[in-house]
């Protein structure tokens, strides 16, 4: 789910243009979505666990305090970038 301005939205649900919070040096702000789009996941239980497709559990808290504010499960494909 991501906060945007007219409340919680799921992420299958945003399209580009839509506006979302970020936070920028400690503040919330809003950012236009410039990109969307989906994808599926195909777990393959008979390779070994690292290779097997297995989405990952990021748990609310995580990254910094209400960063992810719910718990997100992702592909080991997805990228996160940080900005310190």
């Amino acid at each position: 789910m991501f906060r945007t301005l007219f409340g919680d939205v799921a992420v299958q649900d945003l399209k580009r243009g839509d506006k979302v919070v970020v936070h920028v040096d400690g503040a919330e702000k809003f950012r236009h979505v410039i990109s969307a789009g989906r994808a599926q996941c195909n777990v393959r239980p008979d390779l070994p666990l690292d290779q097997a497709g297995y989405p990952v559990r990021i748990v609310k808290d995580a990254i910094s305090d209400g960063v992810t504010f719910r718990d997100m499960l992702i592909t080991s494909e997805h990228c996160l970038f940080f900005r310190w």
